[in-house]
């Protein structure tokens, strides 16, 4: 009896009571009585098992703290809360679920209530306005079990296969190639998506560092056969996407100043802007970049509010992708 009374006492101070939500002994016993009538409730027994549940939480059986202070008309009130993890920590986790691009509905529905079990109902009903975000249109049903697949294989220092899928030209998943043998070295979130960055032992030495997106492995598997030692700290990202590449330089931009904002953060502060001379009403500031894929199509994005002025070969390149651009639509009657 006392073991069901204790439970139900938890529940109902855990739905009810938070940092700032609290009910007095009396409120306990009556819906203790209202709720289960079968317990037969006493006010003795529930001050015990108050404490005994104080004692739980003190020992850290419980992830919870009872707080117990003095309320109105010197009465005892009694709250249940999560230390560590309160409304502003669950909004920041539920956003974050709620962002993935890669969750379905429902599985974003069961990850949030499980993490919903440390919080009051007066909580969740303040969480029920969280994040928006577009619809998922091709979910990756297998993503979590992928993800705690390559968590353990990193965390054990396995070598791992598995199956990577591509779409079709009808929008199928196609199976483009079965990777035997890798070596999952880390987990980035990047892009709002996540990737693999790993070891494939079928290239040769020193180009064997690979990315993979996490939501096109499926059949994952863990080998018996145990990995090489490899320093993470080597791992590079890209500047403009999660490939790094070699070849750097030092470029010269012109900009419309509303676009100051974007490229201080693309460029993670490092940079310093001044008035252009030459155009008034522009900026102008030279950086460092890698010379990748990503590097020329994130300015061509900007349109004509960003300009490579310098050095030649590199402005050179831009003008030359343009043209290239602009002879797809030479033929207006298309």
């Amino acid at each position: 009896m006392r073991s069901s009374r204790l439970f139900y006492l938890l529940k109902i101070l855990r739905e009810e009571t938070d940092a700032n939500h609290s009910l007095t002994l009396q409120n306990l016993l009556d819906k203790l009585n209202n709720r289960y009538p079968a317990l037969y409730a006493k006010e003795t027994a529930v001050r015990n098992d108050l404490n005994f549940l104080q004692y739980l939480c003190d020992m850290q059986v419980l992830p919870f703290a009872l707080e117990q202070k003095v309320g109105p008309h010197n009465q005892f009130i009694y709250g249940l809360i999560c230390p560590h993890f309160g409304l502003n920590q669950a909004r920041l986790v539920f956003d974050s679920v709620s962002a993935s691009s890669f969750l379905s509905n429902v599985q974003k529905q069961d990850l949030l209530e499980q993490i919903s079990t440390l919080l009051s109902n007066y909580d969740m009903r303040r969480l029920q306005n969280r994040l928006q975000t577009r619809t998922c249109l091709l979910p990756s049903s297998q993503l979590p079990e992928t993800l705690d697949g390559l968590y353990q294989a990193i965390e054990k220092n396995d070598m791992v296969s598995f199956d990577y899928y591509k779409f079709d030209l009808h929008g199928n998943r196609q199976l483009k190639k079965h990777y035997a043998c890798i070596q999952p070295l880390r987990v980035v979130w990047s892009e709002e998506r996540h990737y693999l960055q790993a070891l494939n032992p079928e290239h040769a030495d020193g180009d064997q560092q690979r990315c993979y997106r996490a939501d096109r492995i499926q059949n994952l598997r863990i080998l018996t056969q145990k990995a090489i030692s490899y320093d993470t700290s080597q791992l590079r990202l890209g500047q403009f996407n999660m490939f790094s590449y070699d070849q750097t330089e030092r470029v010269t931009f012109r900009i419309s100043p509303n676009l100051w904002d974007m490229v201080f953060e693309k460029f993670q502060g490092s940079l310093t802007a001044v008035e252009d001379p030459d155009c008034p009403g522009k900026l102008r500031f030279d950086t460092k970049v890698e010379l990748s894929k990503g590097f020329y199509r994130w300015v061509l994005q900007q349109g004509s509010e960003l300009e490579v002025l310098s050095p030649s070969a590199v402005r050179e390149e831009v003008r030359q992708k343009l043209q290239n651009a602009l002879a797809l639509y030479q033929n207006i009657s298309k």
